[in-house]
């Protein structure tokens, strides 16, 4: 049955992170199912609880919130807040293996199987795409861009652009037979990621390429990439770009400064598998048997990065009618989840008095934005 634990990850060798629409975090890893964070609270889950597999590959959110969790060898899982439904052979999805899954903008969903394809799930049936319809071979990585073409990324034949008829193939700049589709960095296109812009990324063994629909780009460590093998992107908030690498830890780039964070400035470990920021703009960072590691933006600076720590007294706790915040010396914005992440109550205080009467018995998580801080803690209204 599902654990829980005020400060415990599943397992330290993760595979994928996840922001779902209530706000909670999920970690999938290797070997260990995945992770739920709220607040400070973890609650994790395996195949004992109905996860098809305690390998995670990828995690999706679907059009109505499900979310989706694409297992190396148990294929796929859906958890609906309640629920488990695995998809596999029977159902569908052949091939138990999958290394790869996204939701495209009319909410289908696409996996990205070892030795079968491709399938695309519309929520009724299935559809497959393989070599023999044009598909790069040994498919990882997938996206779409803002034109509503799907990209696929492959573990050495580079990548494919489908328009829902025709797959175009794109390869390195490197190769030694060149043609006009020799664009990309590497034929290893580990992570594919569209921007707030619509601008793709391609994280490959041997740096990153940005295509704007028109134009091909490419960096690599001579630009200011820690090392080339980049592993997994993302993006923050204030529009910067984060790609995770083998060995070589984090680096940020802003369209002009590149800078890189490795075990010295306190990231958990320097290969970083995959990358997301929550809804406080907070920016995680999953490693390869090292835990997961959290940047705290205090101001917009770049170099302005901690983990807040300061908390402050909650009482009477349990509580039933009005929960004081003991040493609140200025404006707060409170927010008051339940332990599924959703948000229950929002507010203001400066006194430090927050009224909770009407909340349902039950435990709950306070969060408190006081200036640049942010402070969470668990509460129970009875």
């Amino acid at each position: 049955m599902c654990s829980s634990d005020l400060a415990k990850l599943a397992y330290d060798n993760v595979s994928c992170i996840k922001l779902d629409k209530s706000g909670a975090l999920w970690f999938g890893t290797t070997g260990g199912g995945v992770s739920k964070f709220v607040g400070t609270y973890w609650t994790n889950y395996n195949n004992t609880d109905g996860l098809a597999a305690s390998n995670v590959s990828s995690i999706v959110v679907d059009k109505i919130g499900n979310n989706w969790f694409a297992t190396s060898g148990g294929a796929a899982s859906k958890f609906d807040g309640t629920r488990w439904t695995t998809y596999n052979s029977s159902s569908g999805l052949s091939g138990d293996y999958l290394r790869a899954a996204a939701v495209d903008s009319k909410g289908n969903l696409w996996f990205c199987t070892e030795g079968y394809g491709v399938k695309m799930f519309d929520g009724t049936n299935w559809k497959t795409y393989t070599t023999t319809d044009g598909l790069v071979n040994y498919v990882c990585s997938v996206s779409e861009d803002k034109e509503g073409n799907m990209w696929f990324g492959s573990s050495g034949d580079g990548a494919c652009k489908f328009d829902g008829k025709t797959f175009i193939t794109y390869t390195s700049i490197n190769n030694i037979i060149h043609t006009e589709n020799s664009v990309l960095a590497g034929n290893y296109i580990n992570a594919i990621l569209k921007d707030s812009t619509g601008i793709l990324w391609f994280g490959t063994d041997n740096g990153v390429s940005k295509f704007d629909g028109t134009n091909w780009t490419t960096y690599t460590k001579t630009d200011g990439l820690s090392v080339n093998n980049v592993r997994s992107i993302a993006t923050d908030k204030y529009g910067n770009m984060w790609f995770g690498t083998w060995l070589g830890g984090v680096t940020k780039f802003d369209g002009t400064t590149w800078k890189t964070y490795t075990t010295s400035d306190g990231l958990a470990g320097n290969s970083v598998m995959c990358i997301s920021s929550d809804d406080e703009g907070n920016m995680w960072f999953g490693t390869w048997l090292d835990g997961v590691s959290k940047l705290s933006f205090i101001t917009t600076g770049i170099e302005d990065i901690k983990e807040t720590t300061k908390h402050f007294t909650l009482y009477p706790n349990p509580v039933k009618d009005r929960l004081i915040v003991n040493n609140l010396m200025s404006l707060a914005e409170v927010t008051v989840f339940d332990l599924t992440g959703k948000t229950i109550l929002k507010t203001q205080t400066e006194s430090g008095n927050i009224d909770v009467s009407n909340l349902s018995n039950g435990i709950y998580i306070l969060q408190l934005k006081v200036k640049t801080e942010l402070i969470r803690e668990k509460f129970i209204k009875n």
